[in-house]
This record gives C-alpha cells, structure tokens and sequence, in this order.
C-alpha cells in the first residue's frame, strides 16, 4: 500500500504542477518545491513478504528506486541505491526482501 510517510525527510506525494507536500513525523505538511512535469512520485515502506501491485497507464512509463534495504520489482532483486526503468508493462508488483524489507520510491512518467 502507499502511505504518507511519517519521516521529515520522505516525499510522498508529487503531481503535475503541483507543489511537492512533505510530513513531519507530527503530520505537519510543508511546501517544498514545484515540478512542471507529467509525474507522480510514491514512497512506501515494505516489509519482508510484503508487497504491493501498482498499475501503470497505456502509454506511461515507470522508475522504482530502492531508497533503503532490498526489494523484488517484477521479481528483479534491487539492494539499496539500485533504480529500475519500467516501460511496455500494465503494472508491477513490487516486494520486500531480504530480512529487512526495503523503502522505495515509485515515479510514474508521462
């Protein structure tokens, strides 16, 4: 599932033209910055086993970034750091794994 994120560092939520909103772990929101792009940006927490399907419009296109710990996308393994492109697919599942889990980003692009 996508989530609000409950660290002052997360951005959880970026859409076309439309500010950037962040949230402190007091749930305060604070205007961070614009993008003037075709995107949206997600930030989950999974843990071990724990995965989350996301559709992914006709003609749009996708970058998984493994922000911490290791997740499966599409059951390619990524570790912290790694990015994956994803184009020509009508969704992707996205995984925790190893003992940990992972934190991801999920940007969908025009």
């Amino acid at each position: 599932m996508w989530r609000r994120a409950t660290s002052s560092s997360a951005t959880v939520l970026l859409k076309n033209r439309v500010a950037c909103d962040c949230w402190s772990a007091r749930g305060e929101s604070a205007r961070t910055g614009r993008i003037h792009q075709d995107a949206r940006a997600y930030a989950s927490v999974l843990g071990p086993g724990q995965s989350l399907e996301q559709p992914i419009a006709r003609g749009r296109h996708a970058w998984v970034q493994c922000a911490r710990g290791n997740i499966t996308v599409n059951e390619l393994m990524l570790k912290e750091g790694d990015g994956a492109a994803v184009s020509d697919e009508r969704a992707v599942t996205i995984s925790g794994a190893g003992p940990g889990g992972g934190e991801l980003l999920f940007i969908d692009l025009a």
